[in-house]
């Protein structure tokens, strides 16, 4: 609550790196999880709960769909991804 861009990103990247250094054990071995994170702003992206859900959603694929492990924003002109 009460933060900026750049401070959400940097919880959400620090989220992003403690799930990236957890090894799940595994019939054989064990398996490395990664995440991607979509980051959105009330009042930024979205003024009701509905618009920012959706605009941390399109952020979330914004996310995977550039090479996944990774935190974004929703894009500035607020388009889809190109495979959605």
């Amino acid at each position: 609550p009460s933060t900026d861009t750049i401070e959400a990103c940097r919880v959400a990247e620090r989220l992003r790196g403690r799930v990236g250094r957890q090894a799940v054990p595994a019939e054989e071995g064990t398996v490395r999880v990664t995440v991607s994170v979509g980051v959105a702003l009330f009042r930024t992206h979205g003024h009701d709960l509905i618009e920012l859900l959706a605009a941390a959603d399109l952020a979330l694929y914004r996310a995977k769909e550039s090479g996944r492990d990774r935190v974004c924003l929703p894009a500035p002109d607020g388009s889809r991804p190109s495979n959605a």
